[in-house]
């Protein structure tokens, strides 16, 4: 709630996965698809307000799939 209070972050993006490198990911409920699914978006502040930098994944599925395929790359 202090992120959509003090950081200017939208209503309708619900955050999901901090990334490492200042990024977050967010489920984008301003946007649904065909099936009424949010796409995941990678987002930043950039110290006035949050913004899109790309689309991730389609849905959320795409997002959970995309993290397994990369969890058995690293090992």
């Amino acid at each position: 709630m202090n992120e959509r209070e003090n950081y200017k972050l939208p209503k309708q993006w619900l955050p999901i996965k901090f990334e490492d490198d200042g990024y977050t990911s967010f489920l984008d409920f301003s946007n649904l698809n065909a099936d009424q699914e949010p796409p995941v978006i990678l987002g930043i502040y950039n110290g006035e307000e949050y913004i899109k930098v790309e689309v991730m994944a389609q849905d959320l599925g795409d997002f959970l799939l995309q993290l397994v395929q990369e969890a058995l790359e690293d090992q």
